[in-house]
């Protein structure tokens, strides 16, 4: 972590990519360390059961053109999109349930330095305002909650709607592992193979 002179940490610069990229992103199971620190900062033990889920993902390349084929039974769409990053971090659903609040609490001690995200700037949102109310709960998931998470967990996500890849959040140009999920009105799903 970087520190400025006031003790604040200093965030990540945060990008939301433009989905049309005509070459093909290349999918790479994430590293042991990425797993360990990521779940050092979900505040879960570590495991390696998310490798047993991981082999379950049946693509390499993620051309900008793909549709999700196939798709993981997430139990319920209750906090869906927490129950697929548990499954991608620990290979279980059930950890979903530290996921979020940790998502939570990261929003709220830094959302002031977030710049600027589909025309919020989060330097002017106030804690008591509707708008921090509804980031905050994060049960309507936005740009901005994927975004976040992204800078904090150091990955990338890209986003399916109606069968196309809507939207890439992350830095497209690096190396962090990539994440597909398919959202269905709010229903999110882990993408194990692509069309």
């Amino acid at each position: 972590m970087t520190f400025a002179k006031n003790g604040k940490e200093i965030q990540p610069t945060v990008i939301q990519e433009p989905v049309v990229n005509a070459i093909p992103q290349l999918f790479r199971l994430p590293s042991e360390d990425f797993i360990e620190s990521t779940l050092e900062n979900l505040k879960i033990s570590f495991t390696l059961k998310a490798y047993c889920f991981l082999g379950n993902i049946k693509y390499r390349d993620i051309p900008a053109t793909a549709s999700p084929g196939t798709t993981y039974e997430i139990s319920s769409a209750d906090n869906s999109f927490f129950k697929c990053l548990s499954l991608f971090f620990t290979g279980e659903e059930k950890h979903y349930y530290c996921i979020k609040p940790e998502t939570q609490l990261y929003i709220f001690n830094n959302f002031k330095t977030f710049g600027t995200i589909d025309g919020i700037d989060f330097s002017k949102v106030d804690e008591s305002s509707e708008e921090f109310k509804k980031l905050h709960e994060c049960n309507e998931l936005t740009n901005a909650h994927f975004t976040f998470i992204c800078a904090w967990l150091k990955c990338r996500i890209g986003i399916f709607s109606n069968g196309c890849l809507s939207g890439k959040y992350g830095n497209w140009n690096g190396n962090e592992p990539i994440f597909l999920i398919e959202n269905n009105n709010g229903f999110y799903k882990p993408v194990l193979s692509l069309i």
